[in-house]
């Protein structure tokens, strides 16, 4: 019984808001990622029961184009991209967060002809879009 109080109060702390645009911890989701290359990442966003799918596959995104200017590219792309959404059972209330983890590789230049993001581009927008300093 005391389990699932403590369950159901983390719940409703975590479901208050939208999963911040910050690295991954266990409460509140953020991002997570695995270099597996000079120029190529794995990024995981996972959510709160708060968290749209759209919001946690945009924040996967930005944080891509985070590690792509740090890493000195521009621009980069993603070579594959899983959807999931993670329930918990717990104390007996069901809650779905959504999870996106994208794997991106980080070029130089915009190749002609395939999809290819201009990482400072999307940080601007997806800031503004979702109020993030």
């Amino acid at each position: 019984m005391k389990s699932s109080i403590t369950f159901l109060l983390l719940a409703l702390l975590c479901a208050s808001c939208a999963t911040s645009y910050d690295s991954s911890s266990l409460l509140t989701g953020g991002y997570s990622e695995t270099k597996l290359a000079p120029d190529v990442v794995r990024v995981v966003f996972r959510g709160n029961s708060s968290t749209s799918k759209e919001r946690a596959q945009n924040l996967a995104l930005m944080r891509a184009a985070d590690l792509s200017l740090q890493a000195g590219f521009p621009y980069f792309t993603v070579l594959e991209e899983t959807n999931d959404k993670r329930q918990d059972s717990s104390g007996g209330i069901t809650i779905s967060m959504p999870k996106n983890e994208i794997l991106v590789q980080f070029l130089k230049e915009k190749p002609v002809g395939a999809l290819a993001f201009d990482a400072a581009f999307l940080i601007r927008t997806l800031k503004e879009k979702y109020n993030i300093k």
